[in-house]
């Protein structure tokens, strides 16, 4: 007990109450850094007259010696977009085969099928097709076509007398069918049923939608009324879009009139010449079309369009290409701008 008396008395003595006097104990629990130290002493008054540690410094949420060290930053960085487009390359032919005849035992269709297999299209819209009628021999000439090239087929029958005698409209393609249907056009008294083959297509990842008809050759006021209907259907489908066929129209016409409330004529954007198609031994009338428009995320531009030489029809067949550029979307990345030397963003190197 008098020790400590005497240690505390020591203290109290010193003069100006210098840390260097505690240290002479020789204690270095002692030492005046340490607030064990402050026995006996008002550790407040000795908070603020002390200066801030480096430990209560940090505590206090100011930067300590490791937390201000540089380390490596990023810059903020910008985003670039760019777009995703796709392009494809299209071949379509409109033909009306007229049924192969004066029908010779299939040496007409297989003549057919070997010009349609030089033009090496991807698309196929045929009309006056038979299946299985007696006057060409019960031949089912979708099939025998398709096999020919290739491809697959669909049929679209409009006039059928029994049920292997049929005769209407066919498609013919490489790609996939997504989904089909015939839908019968209006029929005034004395005209025959005329029909609207419709496909939809997978082309490569994209759907596209191809139609094909053959309207009345005998009455304008049926034409008009079966094109009207072509038509609202035609413009209720968003995708892009074909249509082709025997409109047994010219040009100026109001049935080819009320195509360009949804389509564009491909002859009239990139053909050259009067575009004649029959009759094939001696063309003076322009009848046969091939019409387009854009759809969707779908641009389409035709490139070329022509009239095929063959006289193996009563018709010759148009043939025209086309581009589809498929924007899908932009896919957007983060960029940093360049950093210099002291972890700035700078202007390039040097």
């Amino acid at each position: 007990m008098l020790l400590v008396v005497g240690v505390f008395a020591v203290f109290v003595l010193t003069p100006d109450d210098e840390p260097q006097v505690a240290a002479s104990t020789g204690d270095p629990t002692t030492s005046s850094a340490s607030p064990s130290t402050s026995i006996g002493t008002d550790t407040t008054s000795t908070d603020v007259a002390s200066p801030p540690s480096p430990t209560a410094t940090a505590s206090a949420g100011r930067p300590s010696a490791s937390a201000t060290s540089k380390e490596p930053t990023l810059p903020d960085p910008t985003t670039v977009c760019v777009p995703q487009e796709r392009t494809i390359e299209l071949k379509v032919v409109s033909y009306n085969i007229h049924s192969a005849r004066p029908f010779d035992g299939g040496r007409r269709l297989a003549r057919i099928g070997d010009e349609l297999a030089a033009l090496d299209a991807d698309v196929i819209l045929l009309q006056e097709v038979d299946r299985g009628r007696a006057w060409t021999s019960g031949v089912d000439m979708p099939a025998v076509l398709a096999r020919r090239l290739g491809m697959g087929s669909v049929f679209g029958s409009n006039v059928q007398r029994a049920a292997n005698n049929q005769y209407g409209t066919a498609i013919l393609s490489r790609f996939e069918v997504v989904d089909s249907g015939n839908d019968h056009l209006p029929k005034p008294r004395g005209t025959q049923q005329r029909g609207l083959l419709r496909v939809v297509l997978d082309v490569e990842g994209t759907e596209v939608s191809f139609y094909n008809t053959h309207l009345e050759p005998g009455a304008s006021g049926a034409r008009l009324a079966q094109m009207r209907m072509v038509m609202r259907t035609v413009n209720a489908d968003t995708r892009p879009k074909f249509l082709g066929g025997d409109l047994n129209s010219s040009p100026n016409t109001p049935t080819l009139g009320a195509t360009r409330s949804g389509l564009r004529d491909t002859w009239a954007a990139v053909g050259s010449g009067a575009g004649l198609t029959a009759p094939s031994g001696n063309p003076r009338l322009r009848i046969d079309y091939l019409l387009y428009n854009s759809g969707g995320n779908v641009t389409v531009s035709p490139t070329g369009v022509s009239v095929g030489a063959s006289r193996t029809s009563d018709h010759r067949p148009v043939i025209a290409n086309y581009r589809l550029v498929v924007d899908d979307g932009d896919v957007c990345v983060p960029v940093f701008p360049e950093q210099d030397r002291r972890g700035k963003a700078g202007r390039g190197r040097r």
